[in-house]
């Protein structure tokens, strides 16, 4: 039986259907495509008809970039009920910085 997928998917979709998000590039963690790997590849099928990059490596980064911003944290996409944080910086070179590591590791 697949698992009702993670709140984070629903939200994508719904920002990529109202094209809030033209484009995504996600890496999830090598555990995470494993230990739930019926909830991974329902999020590979969803995703599919839309131009977002999905794939799993040896990574526990959390990290996203918008523009110039760049968003790096703790927090899992998933629930966890620790205490988190977030760093939200306005800085290009360090937005190019994530967007290059972040497009070798899932191009390679």
């Amino acid at each position: 039986m697949i698992r009702i997928i993670a709140t984070w998917i629903h939200g994508l979709l719904a920002r990529l259907q109202a094209r809030q998000i033209t484009e995504a590039t996600i890496c999830c963690s090598d555990y995470f495509a494993k230990a739930d790997a019926a909830e991974f590849q329902e999020a590979r099928e969803l995703l599919a008809p839309w131009p977002v990059t999905l794939v799993a490596g040896r990574t526990h980064a959390k990290v996203a970039t918008f523009g110039s911003i760049s968003m790096e944290g703790s927090a899992n996409l998933r629930a966890c009920r620790s205490i988190e944080n977030v760093s939200v910086t306005n800085d290009t070179n360090l937005a190019d910085f994530h967007r290059q590591w972040i497009t070798t590791l899932t191009t390679t």
